[in-house]
């Protein structure tokens, strides 16, 4: 992955270490050739130079050399950076527009969600239940709105917002949608065709979930 400043940011921002702060408007190009433009919300820092994730929100997907298609916006889309081939950062923090506090974005999305699991069921029953887009509480999740990507995002914020300290409401939740997931042949096909989802997974049901 290779890090570029846009020519329009101000050279006073060149001259920072990028620190990959919220806010930051970038452009991202992926190996499969996709190109995403939002805003950094929270990366997955530790102490590592470059992180192993990045999440991005107020979305917009550009076509691609491949993909003559529309423009297309989702809230919210995480990446592992080793899938990306080139991050352009477009312009200093916009922290006018960015909300203060990223943990009550996650508690938007966790908090009070039993209609979610209620759609998580009817889709995979259908045929083809990864490529089915998924909307809830007004939220576009994963590229092009992934039904498994969604899914791994929801569980992913547990560990986020610290598993222990949720509602008993909400863990409740959670171990209903764990319980769809490991009973479906198609969603555990995707899952264990992608090795970084099938580690997680197994992480996630054989610690959080015992």
């Amino acid at each position: 992955m290779s890090l570029y400043f846009n020519k329009y940011v101000p050279p006073e921002h060149c001259q920072v270490k990028f620190e990959w702060k919220s806010g930051t408007p970038v452009r991202v190009q992926t190996l499969d050739d996709g190109t995403f433009e939002g805003e950094v919300l929270v990366t997955d820092e530790g102490n590592q130079p470059t992180p192993l994730c990045l999440e991005l929100v107020n979305v917009v997907k550009l076509s691609s050399s491949k993909d003559k298609g529309p423009v297309t916006a989702c809230q919210f889309v995480r990446f592992e950076t080793r899938e990306l081939v080139r991050v352009e950062v477009l312009g200093p923090p916009n922290v006018k527009s960015f909300p203060k506090k990223i943990e009550k974005f996650y508690e938007t999305v966790i908090v009070n969600t039993s209609e979610l699991f209620d759609k998580v069921e009817t889709f995979l029953k259908m045929e083809k239940p990864t490529e089915v887009g998924v909307n809830f509480y007004g939220l576009d999740v994963g590229r092009g709105g992934d039904l498994f990507l969604m899914v791994f995002f929801v569980m992913d914020t547990i560990i986020i917002m610290d598993y222990e300290k949720l509602s008993d409401q909400c863990k409740n939740l959670m171990r209903r949608l764990d319980s769809l997931l490991f009973s479906n042949e198609a969603i555990l096909k995707v899952a264990y065709n992608s090795r970084p989802i099938a580690d997680w997974l197994y992480h996630y049901h054989s610690i959080y979930l015992k």
